[in-house]
């Protein structure tokens, strides 16, 4: 009797614990055949990467368009806010790429320059905000700092996917040349308009010293050789 008793109790216990108050059990072969437990929700998505050009902080010279100068100052480019930080003894301090005229980022691997792209002489559309200038001659080679945010694309119910929000690093370059914006993209071939005439000189001279059109270094030679011959 005694041990009857024990069971009972066990028994009227453990459905107490898993069915109390009419509300669905997560172990409740009735309601949810299986006994499959209910997902717990998922927690908040982490962030890969950062909205910075670098991340850590350069030397920096500023010229904003008022004409004043900012020297010796640490620095770094918020791509995301479009501004940069200005690092000082007292605190770190912001300034919109739309006051800036001119930046110059130095560290070991030598001297930066940014400027704002309303200081351009363009018949073609820029982007708003500031533009490296990997090439500053008669034909102005320009790249364009931008980031992509990547939301995440995990599907629980087949388990796929990224959990994670992901900062993508983009760029575009352009070629400025006689006020003419070109955007450069692709293969040499694909960028005949740029070098006119002389495309054909162009494309035996990076055949002949396989250069890469889409590599940064090569696509600079490449330029140099065309205006050696104007």
């Amino acid at each position: 009797m005694k041990k009857s008793l024990s069971i009972s109790l066990i028994f009227f216990c453990s459905h107490g614990l898993f069915a109390q108050s009419g509300e669905v059990s997560i172990i409740d072969q009735n309601v949810n055949p299986g006994g499959v437990i209910d997902e717990l929700p998922l927690p908040p998505p982490k962030t890969e990467g950062h909205v910075y050009l670098f991340e850590d902080w350069k030397q920096a010279e500023i010229i904003l368009k008022s004409g004043q100068m900012l020297k010796n100052y640490q620095a770094r480019i918020d791509l995301k806010h479009k501004l940069v930080e200005i690092q000082t003894k007292a605190e770190v301090k912001v300034c919109n790429f739309s006051l800036l005229a001119e930046l110059s980022i130095t560290d070991s691997n030598g001297n930066r320059q940014f400027i704002n792209t309303d200081q351009l002489q363009s018949k073609g559309k820029l982007p708003t905000g500031i533009v490296e200038v990997l090439l500053d001659k008669e034909v102005e080679v320009l790249k364009h700092h931008y980031i992509e945010i990547k939301e995440p694309t995990y599907v629980p119910a087949v388990d796929m996917g990224s959990k994670n929000k992901k900062i993508l690093k983009k760029a575009q370059i352009y070629a400025l040349k006689d006020g003419v914006l070109f955007k450069v993209n692709g293969k040499l071939k694909k960028n005949q308009e740029l070098f006119g005439n002389q495309y054909p000189l162009v494309e035996t001279f990076a055949s002949s010293n396989k250069l890469n059109f889409k590599d940064i270094d090569d696509l600079i030679k490449i330029v140099e050789y065309y205006l050696s011959m104007n």
